[in-house]
């Protein structure tokens, strides 16, 4: 985009009653699910001109995106939506700064990249992403805004410290089905849907649009005029819209808990060894130390009726469809970790001291839970 583009659009929204132009121009947003959802929610934050948007989804282009996914083509078949979302983003709006994050939301995002962010989108269709969307927002201490839709209907809903939040409105059905999927390593039938949901590009253009509008309204501070602790609720069909109260904050939460703002340690790095690590956290903060996992690591993965067994070592979350494939040696058997190849905590006890964090699977920015003689210190990784 040429400076006189920037120029046109900033003039032009400047006339927008209550807008904050310079706000809107150095906001960072993160987009999570690179769907038919998500590519309307990413046009609309390209073509307003936020600073820097990230981007994340693990899937690929398939022939079924294309019909109600604005930022894909047919020649994007089989690449990572991510990567072809941010290169899109960037085709409509040069001057944002665009990162594709090819992962899970659940154990590929560091909380220090989450914390940056001055807004989330949610764009989501399943909700064990969304509670560790909602988890990992509200230990940062971040609003998100999540959406759905289903034929020609969808809600937007705000998530936010001082109300219910996702975790919340969580019934037993739903944590029944979430406990389901958690029990499956396998990120593509983690994530399985019974055949493919219907929508319309009119609903997910309806739906994202005003997703990002309650968003700008949060970035601007018009709390007026916003929904706050509300669902709003959209029938295409009857041409119909209402908007609802959300349940009230379970005190007992597991999302209510603010992590506090993560101090740097020198030499903590996702390419130091774990060995390293706490060598330095040791020095830092005394004896003994060690570090609380979000998700156990696997040392081992195990086929449960050829019995044969292979080394892992990284959190289980990320035994992909391809990587089972490659241990089996009886088609469709089930794997396993066997007893006590489950490790739930870092200490000098765990047997690869020499493995870097990076290989641990940790990612980038990422905050490491360190306890030591009863007190708790949050370390960010760089």
């Amino acid at each position: 985009m040429s400076s006189s583009s920037k120029d046109t659009r900033q003039s032009v929204l400047g006339h927008v009653p209550g807008w904050d132009i310079t706000r809107l121009s150095e906001a960072r947003v993160m987009v999570v699910g690179a769907g038919a959802l998500g590519n309307e929610v990413m046009k609309n934050l390209a073509l307003l001109g936020v600073r820097e948007m990230v981007i994340v989804d693990f899937d690929h282009v398939e022939i079924s995106n294309l019909s109600r996914s604005i930022l894909f083509r047919a020649s994007d078949q089989e690449k990572l939506k991510a990567e072809v979302a941010a290169l899109r983003v960037q085709e409509i709006n040069p001057q944002i700064q665009t990162q594709a994050i090819v992962g899970d939301i659940l154990c590929d995002v560091g909380f220090g990249t989450i914390r940056e962010m001055d807004l989330i989108f949610g764009c989501l269709d399943n909700r064990l992403a969304r509670l560790w969307l909602n988890r990992w927002a509200f230990r940062a201490g971040k609003p998100w805004i999540g959406g759905g839709i289903l034929n020609t209907s969808g809600q937007v809903v705000i998530y936010e410290q001082e109300g219910a939040c996702y975790e919340c409105s969580l019934t037993k059905q739903g944590w029944e089905d979430i406990q389901h999927r958690m029990g499956c390593p396998d990120m593509a039938q983690r994530y399985f849907n019974n055949g493919i949901q219907p929508t319309t590009p009119i609903a997910a253009s309806i739906i994202a649009g005003t997703m990002v509008q309650e968003g700008l309204k949060i970035l601007f501070g018009h709390e007026r005029d916003r929904l706050k602790g509300q669902m709003w609720l959209y029938e295409g069909q009857q041409l119909h819209a209402e908007v609802y109260e959300l349940t009230a904050s379970n005190p007992n939460c597991l999302s209510h808990f603010n992590w506090p703002a993560p101090q740097e340690v020198s030499d903590v790095s996702l390419t130091s060894t774990l060995g390293q690590v706490f060598a330095r956290l040791e020095s830092e903060f005394g004896e003994p130390v060690w570090i609380d996992l979000d998700h156990p690591i696997a040392l081992e993965i195990s086929t449960l009726v050829s019995k044969e067994v292979y080394p892992f070592v990284k959190p289980l979350l990320h035994l992909s469809k391809e990587m089972a494939e490659s241990y089996r040696k009886i088609p469709q058997e089930g794997l396993g970790v066997p007893a006590g190849k489950l490790a739930s905590r870092l200490d000098r006890s765990f047997p690869y001291q020499e493995k870097t964090l990076a290989e641990l699977g940790f990612p980038p920015k990422h905050v490491l839970r360190v306890n030591c003689k009863g007190n708790k210190y949050y370390i960010l990784i760089r």
